[in-house]
């Protein structure tokens, strides 16, 4: 369910338990620290509370403002919350979600710059340009990867994922290519590299990205994807026939995806596979796919490749199998 835009934090799952534990404590007395994190604590939490997630961030960066020493009072707040395991940052990065999903992203992401000006913390920039990346302020979050000066790889996957959706792939790659470098089992960075990689149609370099995404995270059904993608493109039946296998494993969970039963046909006229098209034919929910204009404006293809090759038998089967569904 999807907040509205007046819910409080207090009506939703998120840390607000944990951070009213810590407030318990100080207001107990159990939970020790100096007067100005206890204020600045209790006002956040109390906000929290009786106010929407944006508002309650407002609070947070007046306080902040207030301070003399802003980045010591960040610093203090977040030791208070590592008394229940938790960061400051882990908070924030909740609350910036429920901002998002209730029309206050915006406003996460103004706090969030500001006090990162205010602080110079590089925890909090990261939020900002998050906060920019998912309120497709694309500009906004390239600009705040650029302010923070310490190697991050999680920064420079922000940088890329918002050039590649900006159009820019290349500056993607260059970026990306950072990423990869100071985080190296990131699935995220070398995904991402190879979808840049794919629109500069640099396929080898995309398969590259995309086998390290594969050995990463070997059952990832978007990564198997983007991998017979990119094989298509590639004249290797040993690239063939690892983008077969790797797809073939999410046949039931992608049984209905356009794009997934696409690659597998094209995969399938690749290496020449007829009991792979036997495969699809029964591992394929036709009926679905034939629900969706999307699948539907590629059928005379499909027909006509297999007809192409003398496939007139496994042609047959299929019609029988789209005939019978739509009789059903």
């Amino acid at each position: 369910c999807t907040p509205t835009k007046h819910e409080t934090m207090s009506a939703t799952p998120t840390r607000f338990r944990e951070l009213q534990k810590i407030a318990d404590g100080m207001h107990s007395g159990q939970v020790k620290t100096s007067p100005e994190v206890r204020r600045f604590f209790l006002e956040f939490t109390n906000s929290l509370r009786a106010e929407t997630p944006g508002q309650a961030v407002g609070k947070m960066l007046q306080s902040l403002r207030s301070s003399p020493t802003p980045q010591d009072l960040y610093l203090d707040f977040d030791s208070a919350c590592r008394e229940e395991d938790i960061t400051l940052a882990d908070c924030l990065s909740e609350i910036g979600a429920e901002c998002i999903r209730s029309a206050e992203g915006k406003t996460f992401q103004t706090a969030m710059s500001q006090a990162a000006d205010l602080t110079g913390l590089s925890a909090i920039r990261f939020l900002s340009a998050w906060a920019a990346l998912n309120t497709d302020d694309l500009s906004a979050c390239i600009d705040e990867c650029d302010r923070v000066d310490e190697p991050y790889g999680c920064i420079y996957t922000l940088q890329g994922q918002a050039y590649l959706e900006s159009g820019m792939a290349k500056e993607a790659i260059d970026s990306l290519t950072l990423a990869t470098k100071l985080s190296p089992d990131d699935v995220l960075s070398w995904f991402q590299l190879a979808k840049a990689h794919h629109i500069l149609q640099q396929y080898e370099d995309a398969w590259h990205a995309i086998s390290r995404c594969q050995r990463l995270a070997p059952m990832s059904p978007e990564v198997d994807l983007l991998a017979g993608m990119v094989a298509i493109a590639l004249k290797d039946p040993k690239v063939h026939q690892t983008a077969w296998q790797g797809l073939c494993r999410h046949l039931s969970v992608c049984s209905d995806n356009v794009e997934a039963a696409i690659v597998l046909l094209n995969l399938v006229f690749l290496r020449e596979d007829k009991p792979g098209l036997q495969q699809l034919v029964e591992g394929v929910d036709w009926l679905a796919l034939m629900a969706q204009t999307s699948f539907t404006s590629h059928l005379s293809r499909i027909l006509g490749e297999l007809n192409r090759r003398g496939w007139h038998k496994e042609s047959a089967l299929l019609l029988e199998k789209l005939t019978a569904n739509r009789a059903g």
